[in-house]
Parts: C-alpha cells; structure tokens; sequence
C-alpha cells in the first residue's frame, strides 16, 4: 500500500485501539493479543493486517511492535483523545461563563482538573486549599468571598508562609471590610502583602502561583457559585496568559491597604 492519508491512520488507530494500546508498551504475539483483548482470533488477525498494510505496526521476531511512524501517530491520537475528553469534561463548568469570557484553548487541554463529583462536591475546593497552603508567592483575582479562603489566606499570611497580590471588586472588598475588619487590620499589615479593588467586573478566579514553582490555576464555578473544577496548568504560555490577565486588571485598579 503507498503512504496512508491521515484519515486513513486515525480510523485505523481508532478502530484497532485495544491492539494500539497493547502495542504501546511492549511487543505482543497473537495470543498475547487475544489474552490481553478477549477477542477472538479472527478478530486480532484482521485488526494486525490492517494495521500493518498501513505500516502502523511490523512484525519483529514473532511478535508486532508499533513501527516509528505508528509510535507517532499513536501518541498524536492519545494526545489529541484525552485533550478532547478533557474539554468533554469541562463543559458543563464553562457554560456558566459569561459568552465574552475568552479562556484560551491551550489554557484548557493542557491542564490537570480536579472536578466536583455527586459524593465529592468538594474536591476542586480541596485542590485550591492546598495550592494556596503550599505557595509561597502568588498573585491572583476572584470575583467572589468565601469566609474559609478569607481565613487560610490570613492564616498564611499571619505566619509569614505567603506573600502575595490579590485583587478582587469593590463590591467585594466593602463586604470584606465590614465582616472581617478587625481580622483584615492584621492582613493588611503584612509587608509582602498587597490587595487591590477594581470597578470592572471579574470574569473568573485566576492564581499564578510564583513560587515555588510556576504555574496558573483556574476556578471554575456554577451559577450557584459552588467551586465545579480546579484548573492547574505549568505550561510557560498559559502563565503568560494568567500574568497578563492580573496584569490588565491591577492596571487600574486601587491599592487598598495603602
């Protein structure tokens, strides 16, 4: 057969994607195939014959192995696969975002998501509980006011575990000062803290955790306002997004423990 077109070689990934899986590991025989798959025999001869007239696998020894071009083409489609499932399941979280609220799509396949679950609706609210307590600097926006991350980030700060810049509404600081006066009196004491107050409106809640090591984090929530998924993402792109993304609100924004 001459060079397969791409659509040929994701059908055939696709459809042989049990033999693929097999393959990616370790060199598998026929019978090995049949064990591993609980198929017939007839099933695996047809699925090797069509994957070898492509040159996605060889045959070495005995055994069938992914040849380089299929070892590629096999991570393309795994790569792609749990991207596309990985959108699948932030669907639901991103539809409560408002329709002029842009998340770059490199943001979102790339990152690791703690989502809520029906037994476990507090998972994403965990996952940010603990960035937060293991940062030792970071810089970040919310639109909202949870009186528990209101006090772990008074805890940290209080104890000289965290530094950082943090920017929510007016709205929200005018609630801040007025149920939490005494304790934000101490907060905003604190050298290597800063909290700013904006006019515009927020879109989402975005960290950039600084240190000690870099990456952004995204919290996603329902109408309701329950945390849903817990976006982290170490690529060097996404954290240029997420800086020039606090940076755009800091830019007019007022420093309220001047």
């Amino acid at each position: 057969m001459g060079q397969p077109t791409p659509r040929e070689a994701i059908t055939a990934i696709e459809k042989r994607r049990g033999i693929v899986t097999c393959l990616k590991d370790d060199p598998h025989d026929t019978r090995d195939l049949v064990d591993a798959l609980g198929a017939s025999r007839s099933t695996i001869y047809r699925g090797t014959r069509e994957l070898e007239a492509l040159s996605l696998i060889k045959q070495v020894g005995g055994s069938y192995v992914l040849t380089t071009f299929g070892r590629a083409v096999a991570e393309s489609y795994f790569s792609f696969y749990d991207d596309l499932e990985r959108l699948c399941d932030l669907q639901p979280s991103l539809s409560a975002l408002s329709r002029d609220v842009d998340i770059p799509t490199h943001v979102l396949t790339g990152a690791t998501v703690v989502h809520a679950t029906e037994h476990d609706p507090d998972r994403p609210v965990a996952a940010f509980e603990r960035t937060v307590h293991d940062a030792d600097h970071l810089l970040g926006f919310s639109p909202i006011s949870r009186s528990r991350y209101i006090d772990l980030f008074s805890d940290e700060l209080l104890a000289g575990n965290l530094t950082a810049d943090l920017l929510t509404t007016d709205e929200v600081v005018e609630y801040m000062l007025s149920e939490y006066d005494a304790l934000l009196t101490d907060v905003f004491a604190v050298e290597e803290f800063r909290f700013f107050a904006t006019t515009d409106p927020l879109p989402f809640e975005l960290m950039v955790v600084e240190a000690p090591r870099e990456f952004l984090t995204v919290s996603l929530y329902d109408e309701q306002n329950h945390m849903r998924a817990f976006l982290t993402n170490d690529d060097p792109e996404a954290i240029a997004w997420g800086r020039a993304q606090f940076d755009r609100y800091r830019e007019n924004a007022t420093l309220v423990n001047a």
